[in-house]
């Protein structure tokens, strides 16, 4: 068998061959790591949203978040206190948790981007941009995130968050390789079952997308 997209947990990993598909913990800091040019204040405020208070691949990504950020150490990559050490600290409220409800999701972003200075905001999925509404509930705001003063960074790339993108309705958007992900899972079974060539590696991580502005038009295409 091979797993793509999500892997199996550590204790059943022995029924598999081989993953294929997005290191969670290098995409957390990859988002991490986005959010790093838009540091404003001496202590700046971020929100983490996520989906599900248990999902294994989200607590990954959320992991990499704290990690990039320098708010917490690998030993201490599941707790919300703050070492500032970088000047970065979690906003008090947060992660937020949709329990997978856009809805719930949307509402969350919109309250934060209300406030006068809102902390700078990290999906660890689509969450709110994959609402059907986002654009018209969100353009209130887009002098806010366009001008910085309000900064919205979400994992994926799909095309109704890439609309959005253009419109100026989201700061960064940093995208799996699904199509990667379909086409080297089956070459690997192929090769398992035809050639009797088993994988060589346990995981094959992908590369991300990256997305803004100005390579909206060529941010996802896949060589």
């Amino acid at each position: 068998m091979i797993t793509f997209d999500s892997d199996l947990l550590i204790e059943h990993k022995d029924y598999r061959l081989a993953y294929v598909g997005t290191d969670n913990f290098a995409f957390g800091v990859a988002l991490g790591e986005a959010a790093k040019p838009y540091k404003t204040a001496a202590l700046q405020s971020f929100c983490i949203q996520t989906g599900h208070h248990s999902t294994p691949n989200l607590d990954k990504r959320i992991n990499g978040v704290r990690y990039a950020l320098a708010t917490h150490t690998t030993d201490n990559l599941s707790t919300t206190g703050n070492d500032l050490k970088q000047g970065w600290q979690e906003y008090e409220r947060c992660p937020l948790y949709t329990m997978g409800k856009r809805e719930d999701a949307i509402s969350q972003l919109l309250t934060l981007l209300s406030y006068e200075n809102p902390p700078i905001f990290i999906a660890v999925a689509g969450f709110a941009q994959f609402h059907s509404n986002y654009i018209e509930r969100v353009l209130p705001y887009k002098e806010k995130i366009t001008n910085h003063d309000a900064v919205i960074i979400s994992a994926d790339t799909e095309e109704i968050q890439l609309k959005a993108l253009g419109k100026g309705l989201s700061t960064i958007n940093i995208g799996q390789n699904p199509y990667e992900m379909g086409r080297k899972g089956a070459e690997l079974l192929y090769n398992t079952i035809a050639l009797g060539q088993a994988p060589s590696k346990d995981n094959y991580y992908l590369d991300f997308h990256y997305c803004n502005q100005t390579n909206i038009l060529r941010c996802t295409v896949n060589h």
